[in-house]
C-alpha cells in the first residue's frame, strides 16, 4: 500500500470554496436541475429538444466548466509529464479495460446479465445520437469526472497518511453515480455492476496518486472510454 500512495502527501491545492463548487455543480446542477431546465426548455421549444447538436453542446460547456473548476488540481505542484508518467497511464488503462472485462464476465457468470442498465442505455443513446455520446463518453466525462472523484473526492481528503477513507468514498461513490440511473427505475441488477466500476475509480486513483498529475488519470479514463466508443461504433457497422 505505502509503495502506491505516498506521492500525494501536501494538503490539496483547492479551497473550501472550490469544493463545495465543484459538488454543487456535478450533483446538483449536471445531474439533476440542468437536465430538467433543457427538457423544460424542449417542452416549449421541440426543436431545440430534437435538435441532434443539442446535447453536444451542452456537454461540450460543461467540459469547459470543469476545466475551470477544477483549474487547481489540474495545475497541482508536482505535475509533469515524463517517460515514466507515460509509462503509468498505459499500465493504468490496461489494468482498467482488462480488470474490468474480468469482473464483467465474472458477473455475467454469476448473475447471467450481460451488461448493465447503464451501459445498455448508453449503446440505446449512441444509436441514435452517436456523436452526442462520443462527445459525452470521451470529453466531458474524463475531465468531469476526474475532477469530481479523483480531484475532490480523493484528492480533497488525501494528505498525510490517509488514504483507505478517500479511496473508498471517491471509488464508491464513482461506482454508485454510474448505477443510480438504473435503480432509481428500479433497475436493482444494476448494483451487482458496483464492484466492476469501483476497480476502475481503484484504478484511476492509484494513476493519479503515483503521477500526481489529474490529467494522467484523465487520458486513462478517456482511452478506456473510447474503446468502449470505438465498439460500439464496430458493432453498429
Amino acid at each position: 500500500m505505502s509503495a502506491l500512495f505516498n506521492r500525494l502527501t501536501a494538503k490539496s491545492p483547492a479551497t473550501v470554496v472550490d469544493v463545495v463548487v465543484i459538488l454543487v455543480i456535478y450533483f446538483l446542477g449536471y445531474t439533476l436541475l440542468f437536465p430538467a431546465l433543457i427538457l423544460l426548455i424542449g417542452e416549449v421549444f421541440p426543436s431545440f429538444a430534437e435538435w441532434p447538436y443539442t446535447d453536444v453542446i451542452y456537454h461540450g460547456i460543461m467540459t469547459l466548466v470543469f476545466l475551470f473548476l477544477g483549474r487547481r488540481y489540474l495545475k497541482e505542484k508536482g505535475a509533469s509529464w515524463n517517460f515514466k508518467t507515460l509509462l503509468i497511464v498505459f499500465q493504468g488503462f490496461l489494468a482498467m479495460l482488462f480488470g474490468a472485462a474480468l469482473l464483467n464476465m465474472l458477473i455475467s457468470t454469476l448473475t447471467g446479465l450481460d451488461t448493465s442498465i447503464n451501459q445498455q442505455t448508453l449503446i440505446d443513446y449512441f444509436l441514435e445520437n452517436s456523436l452526442a455520446v462520443t462527445v459525452q463518453a470521451v470529453i466531458f466525462a474524463p475531465i468531469a469526472e476526474e475532477v469530481v472523484f479523483r480531484g475532490v473526492l480523493f484528492r480533497q481528503f488525501r494528505f498525510k497518511n490517509r488514504v483507505i477513507f478517500p479511496l473508498l468514498l471517491s471509488s464508491l461513490i464513482f461506482a454508485s453515480m454510474h448505477a443510480l440511473g438504473a435503480v432509481l427505475m428500479g433497475a436493482w441488477s444494476d448494483l451487482w455492476f458496483i464492484p466492476m466500476y469501483a476497480y476502475m475509480g481503484l484504478v484511476l486513483a492509484v494513476v493519479y496518486e503515483r503521477t500526481q498529475n489529474l490529467y494522467a488519470s484523465i487520458a486513462v479514463h478517456l482511452l478506456n472510454n473510447a474503446v468502449s466508443i470505438w465498439a460500439m461504433y464496430s458493432l453498429i457497422n
